[in-house]
């Protein structure tokens, strides 16, 4: 009887460390994340494992699309273009064609534009005889004054033309410089009309680096402004 008890208490020792081994065993491990309920990456089979993502380049947007996109990364504003105007003939024209591209400018055209002159001349006005104008004329060389004509003809005759000049600050001069011979001058604009040239060039330049430029050229009529085109 007592090696009856004996075996019983030996086989439920048996099952009991057999049991505690199985119940560790099914409890969740630390690495496969507890009793969280998270499931790593690496437990995963490939195919449910999700795919990484990729960076989006031109090359995977459609041709339209990638084509627009290529253009505005790689395009360059132009340089402004001007139209210089007043060139009163083809020397000019080369000399200033000569001196913007001496800037880096790209020249566009170039063609021949009707051109209207202005002129400011400053007169004596038209005496009542010429003995009169005799008498002023001799004022005037005595003031040391010798850069005057007299028109002996036509509708201005027996007037004194002291000059003509291409602005009105220069006609102003003029006329100030008889100041003090007590002497009344006129001031008449002068219009005519011709033919000019007209150069369109693109350059980054602003207006008074090529006013400066095209001084040397001692054209009077120069004009600079944004080519027609170029809105």
């Amino acid at each position: 009887m007592r090696l009856f008890f004996a075996f019983l208490v030996l086989a439920n020792l048996v099952l009991a460390f057999f049991g505690t081994d199985a119940s560790r065993s099914a409890a969740p491990s630390a690495d496969r994340g507890g009793d969280t309920g998270l499931t790593l990456i690496k437990e995963l089979s490939p195919a449910e494992r999700p795919r990484p993502r990729m960076a989006v380049t031109t090359a995977d947007l459609p041709e339209d699309v990638r084509t627009a996109a290529d253009e505005s990364s790689t395009s360059v504003m132009p340089g402004l273009c001007h139209r210089i105007e007043g060139l009163t003939d083809a020397q000019a024209l080369a000399a200033a064609k000569s001196r913007l591209i001496a800037l880096g400018a790209d020249v566009r055209r170039s063609g021949q534009v009707a051109l209207e002159k202005r002129r400011y001349w400053v007169v004596l006005p038209r005496f009542r005889s010429r003995q009169q104008a005799e008498s002023v004329m001799a004022r005037l060389r005595a003031a040391g004054i010798k850069d005057f004509y007299f028109v002996a003809s036509g509708e201005d005759k027996n007037t004194i033309s002291l000059g003509l000049f291409s602005t009105p600050e220069a006609a102003q001069r003029r006329a100030t410089q008889l100041g003090s011979l007590k002497l009344r001058t006129q001031t008449r604009e002068v219009i005519s009309h011709g033919r000019g040239f007209y150069l369109d060039v693109d350059t980054d330049e602003d207006l008074p680096v090529l006013r400066e430029a095209l001084r040397p050229l001692g054209v009077p009529e120069l004009q600079i402004r944004a080519c027609p085109d170029a809105g």
